[in-house]
């Protein structure tokens, strides 16, 4: 808790944050776990704060919750967690500076989330919208058999072949895209 009991003494404002964990955060209307959802955010999203303002961190003894400096984000959709209701998940962190970010490499796969550096153009030489350049974030859709041109946001997104040289890796992804339980251990037997 902040000194004097006034959390708005710590507050942070004016700070970008990207969305770290593996699970989608719900955007709601007001900085309240019960409030509308109004939204998502996914692995790899930067979200440009307002302000952060204190919240909830409730206890799994049943004891009452600690009102807790910095816990909701507040940004243009409406508010975010920033840590998880019993406080163990961390939801976003600050947001690093584009060039903080390794280079994507030959390594690259489906899934990976990038970001595309400021004036980058797509494969045939043309330039791209201004909002596609970072701090925005890209799922990675195919690459081609050199490795070198990666196509973005395909179905959903961008949707263009970029080179790899233009892209920073914000996030390996996780492998398979599809539940355990859909897996087959007796196959190849």
């Amino acid at each position: 808790m902040a000194k004097d009991n006034n959390p708005q003494s710590t507050m942070i404002v004016n700070k970008n944050f990207q969305h770290v964990s593996n699970v989608p955060t719900y955007i709601r209307r007001y900085p309240d776990d019960y409030s509308q959802v109004v939204g998502i955010c996914r692995k790899g999203q930067v979200v440009h704060a307002e302000y952060v303002v204190p919240g909830f961190i409730y206890h799994t003894d049943g004891s009452k919750p600690t009102l807790t400096d910095n816990i909701w984000i507040k940004f243009e959709r409406g508010y975010v967690r920033r840590i998880s209701m019993l406080g163990s998940t961390q939801y976003f962190d600050e947001y690093k500076g584009f060039e903080d970010y390794p280079d994507a490499d030959e390594k690259t796969k489906y899934g990976d989330v990038v970001m595309l550096k400021k004036g980058a153009v797509d494969a045939y030489g043309r330039p791209l919208p201004e909002k596609e350049y970072e701090p925005t974030t890209h799922i990675v859709a195919l690459l081609d058999s050199s490795k070198q041109l990666a196509l973005l946001g395909y179905p959903k997104g961008i949707q263009t072949w970029v080179w790899r040289k233009d892209l920073k890796m914000v996030q390996k992804s996780d492998g398979f895209f599809f539940s355990d339980g859909t897996l087959n251990p007796e196959l190849g037997k």
